[in-house]
């Protein structure tokens, strides 16, 4: 079997404080907070989500920050970059406007390079967005959606290559390392590479995992049966109230999550709100006091 992925559904990564954290993705990158909650295994860390308007899926960009986490430990396996898409002849805006807000960046083939203040890679690349996509607009400046790709540094190529295309339908993209699923549109794009040296050691600056989407619930079990029966130990399916996820490591160890589409960040607050106040579980509801006393407040934010 084959696993009908349907492309990227997010990345998750740790950071560290969470004002500056947030402020970075809303403020200098433009994107949305459509979901301001905290780690469900963890309540005592904030869990972010940063994407386009609506949230959708394959926009996504969430973080567990925590004004206490160390710093990120480089290695292989890991995710190494993740690269946002820019509308054609945007780069260069995208160039000054991180020079103009203190964000050393690089141009580096048809792409630029920075970090975040945790030290977190990205990049931002010029590629057609789906309409279904929509940014933020403020400032006359047009804020980051869709995630073009992420890249994968990895020991064996050749293995995670034969994952990516026997497991879960990808092609070869026509490039060195790129490998696509669907059309190949931006948030479908998955760039290998090989890399070297000890595991890395998650801290702030270090993804977590790398999500994709399937359209629901019954596609999700069907894979996790796929993904038991190979040997790779799926999670139960986690209920994480607006997606509902099973994770696992593929060959070469880096954690894989498989999410659904919806429900969607509107369930719990109106879509003209999303992210505005913080939102908990109904298992949590009870300790929300004790949960919100431990956080460090965020700046006010509006839809």
């Amino acid at each position: 079997m084959t696993i009908p992925i349907l492309g990227l559904h997010h990345v998750t990564a740790v950071a560290g404080d969470p004002p500056r954290n947030d402020d970075f993705f809303v403020r200098t990158l433009g994107m949305r907070r459509v979901k301001q909650t905290i780690n469900f295994d963890d309540p005592g860390t904030y869990h972010l989500y940063f994407g386009d308007r609506a949230g959708r899926p394959g926009t996504l960009w969430t973080t567990f920050p925590h004004p206490r986490a160390q710093p990120h430990t480089r290695g292989t396996p890991e995710v190494a970059r993740t690269t946002f898409a820019v509308e054609p002849g945007g780069l260069n805006d995208w160039a000054t406007r991180l020079r103009d807000a203190g964000v050393a960046a690089e141009e580096v083939d048809d792409a630029l390079h920075f970090d975040d203040p945790d030290g977190t890679r990205f990049g931002l690349r010029e590629a057609a967005v789906p309409e279904r996509y929509e940014p933020c607009t403020g400032d006359g400046v047009t804020g980051l959606s869709a995630i073009e790709s992420v890249t994968l540094s990895v020991a064996e190529v050749g293995l995670a290559a034969a994952f990516l295309r026997d497991t879960f339908g990808f092609a070869d993209g026509g490039e060195s390392g790129l490998w696509v699923c669907g059309d190949g549109d931006a948030a479908q794009r998955v760039r290998l590479e090989e890399g070297g040296g000890a595991p890395p050691r998650l801290g702030a600056g270090g993804v977590h995992h790398v999500a994709f989407r399937v359209a629901d619930g019954e596609v999700q079990e069907a894979a996790r049966l796929e993904l038991a029966a190979a040997g790779l130990h799926p999670t139960p399916v986690q209920d994480r109230q607006y997606f509902t996820s099973i994770y696992f490591r593929m060959p070469g160890g880096i954690i894989f999550e498989i999410a659904t589409d919806g429900p969607g960040f509107d369930r719990d607050e109106p879509a003209e709100s999303l992210g505005e106040k913080l939102q908990l579980p109904p298992w949590l509801e009870a300790r929300r006091e004790a949960i919100t006393g431990g956080l460090v407040p965020l700046h006010d934010v509006k839809g």
